[in-house]
């Protein structure tokens, strides 16, 4: 009822309490094919990182497999650009499917490679944080000149046109992100539509993480934001 069209899920169906531990992978694909959406399935979950060529062929054909999120946030992560290539040519011979990748720019460094040329499609998730301005208006631009610096950032090392930014739909109580709606939706309002009409976004659950205190699911400005989102043209990128 949002208009989104297809989930990212890595499949730590455990680690959100009780409310999703009899969650599977075949459940997921599954219940999205009954919603008329598609599925992009996580490769670092236990039952991937155990067989990796099992999980793809157990997988792979059913309807509502969109790709596979070869890592989630390699160069956050220190994850090397051998160990990625090596990943994503094992996942070449396995499937015929999106291999996609999300991440930021590290340290706000553009000038050392972290990351693989081979992906599919790149994601860029850059969320709005307590950056120490005082104001509303300085945060929101101190968060837009490093939405900027992630996009660009890793556009330019990816050499990706298909790159689009993930927008935060969750309220942090943490020493990071926000807990300031406001701030959320102004910057997500205008990082949402960079990618040419196509976007994420991060609508963590978290059901077990203390530190989300708001969520897409309870949030009604939130749910808004999305639908405002979704309904952007998908436009033909200069």
């Amino acid at each position: 009822s949002l208009g989104f069209n297809t989930i990212n899920h890595y499949g730590y169906f455990a680690n959100n309490g009780t409310i999703d531990a009899s969650g599977t992978f075949a459940k997921l694909l599954d219940n999205a094919k009954s919603a008329g959406l598609q599925v992009n399935v996580g490769t670092e979950s236990d039952e991937a990182r155990n067989d990796l060529t099992l999980f793809i062929g157990k997988y792979d054909s059913h309807p509502s497999g969109w790709g596979y999120s070869v890592y989630d946030e390699p160069a956050t992560r220190g994850i090397a650009i051998a160990d990625q290539d090596a990943k994503i040519t094992q996942l070449r011979g396995l499937t015929q499917k999106y291999l996609t990748m999300v991440d930021l720019l590290v340290s706000k460094s553009a000038f050392k490679q972290l990351f693989s040329t081979n992906y599919d499609i790149v994601f860029v998730d850059s969320y709005a944080t307590r950056n120490g301005k005082a104001t509303l208006q300085e945060r929101i631009k101190k968060d837009l000149e490093n939405m900027r610096m992630d996009f660009g950032g890793i556009k330019a090392m990816t050499k990706q046109q298909r790159i689009y930014p993930v927008v935060s739909a969750m309220l942090n109580s943490g020493s990071y992100y926000t807990d300031d709606p406001a701030q959320i939706i102004a910057t997500s309002e205008i990082y949402g539509k960079v990618g040419g009409g196509n976007f994420g976004m991060f609508a963590w659950d978290a059901v077990g993480d203390t530190e989300i205190t708001g969520r897409l699911r309870d949030n009604v400005d939130f749910k808004e934001l999305a639908k405002r989102l979704t309904s952007q043209d998908v436009r033909t990128p200069l």
